[in-house]
């Protein structure tokens, strides 16, 4: 009986950095139980506005978390993938008091490029209507505006690194592996490998190699766009709809297209922003990260 056991793997972010991947490959790990609910998000104990919450559904009490997990068997890790915690600022030490022998895996991606694609998600998912300029300009502008997971655009918060590093390396000093997206892209295989060998679980475990996770995708038109975007329409598929299900529901309403190019100024005004954070997160690594735009520090 393993019902009531803590994870002790957790996948922590950044969003948009290819969690959803490994989530996917670890799942399919013989000594892996990665829990149904992708994201929990239960040691972060997001408030979302009553408005969004379809959109961020989360657990906040320790049974039906544990229940995540009950049909995990012989398992070494159980684990989960809740990007909420890298950007708050209480999820490590909590996870720590759950769990404190606990694996974090921190995945990485280059800050534009994820505050990008954090923003065509939400065009996607309906709640954003704004120019990525616009966005971008009132996030760093307002500094008095409500900040939350499931309350505000976090499209910076979330890309500024170090200090989110820095947090789970205090609290797991000797159980922390970071990845940077671009490297899982290119040599996936390879990346798998290397956590696995973090785990210390078997590196030659047959993996199904799939196509990438949440591909750029928007609605087909504009029927499309109002079902995604209706936080009744979600509640009513999370209650009669089974969670294998889901995917492909959502997957017909959504049409693969090229993405469409950032702007160039705002790019360069973003790369400002996060350069003296990539520089303090390469200090803070002792290595370069694969992002030459940034230059390689003082």
């Amino acid at each position: 009986m393993t019902a009531g056991r803590w994870p002790n793997l957790f996948l922590v972010g950044a969003a948009k950095a290819g969690t959803s991947s490994l989530y996917a490959h670890l799942a399919r790990h013989p000594e892996v139980y990665m829990a149904p609910m992708k994201e929990p998000h239960y040691f972060s104990r997001i408030h979302p506005d009553p408005r969004l919450a379809p959109f961020f559904p989360y657990i906040d009490d320790e049974e039906s978390y544990l229940r995540l997990f009950a049909d995990a068997t012989s398992e070494r890790f159980l684990g989960e993938a809740s990007t909420s915690y890298f950007w708050d600022e209480t999820s490590a030490w909590a996870i720590k008091r759950a769990s404190p022998e606990a694996k974090i895996i921190v995945m990485l991606r280059e800050p534009v490029a994820r505050a990008y694609s954090h923003y065509w998600n939400d065009v996607r998912e309906g709640f954003e209507r704004r120019s990525f300029r616009q966005a971008i300009n009132e996030e760093l502008e307002d500094g008095t505006r409500e900040r939350g997971w499931g309350v505000s655009s976090l499209y910076v918060e979330c890309g500024l690194y170090a200090e989110q590093v820095l947090r789970y390396v205090r609290a797991f000093p000797e159980s922390v592996a970071l990845l940077f997206f671009e490297d899982f892209v290119a040599d996936t295989h390879g990346e798998l490998t290397r956590v696995l060998a973090f785990l210390e679980i078997d590196t030659q475990a047959a993996f199904v190699e799939g196509g990438a996770r949440n591909p750029f995708a928007l609605p087909r038109g504009a029927l499309s766009a109002k079902v995604i975007g209706s936080g009744r329409v979600r509640s009513i598929v999370r209650r009669v709809v089974p969670r294998t299900m889901r995917a492909y529901a959502r997957s017909l309403l959504l049409v693969q297209t090229p993405k469409p190019p950032v702007d160039p100024d705002v790019a360069a005004l973003l790369h400002e922003v996060f350069r003296p954070d990539v520089r303090a997160l390469q200090a803070l690594l002792d290595r370069k990260v694969p992002w030459p735009e940034y230059g390689e520090g003082d």
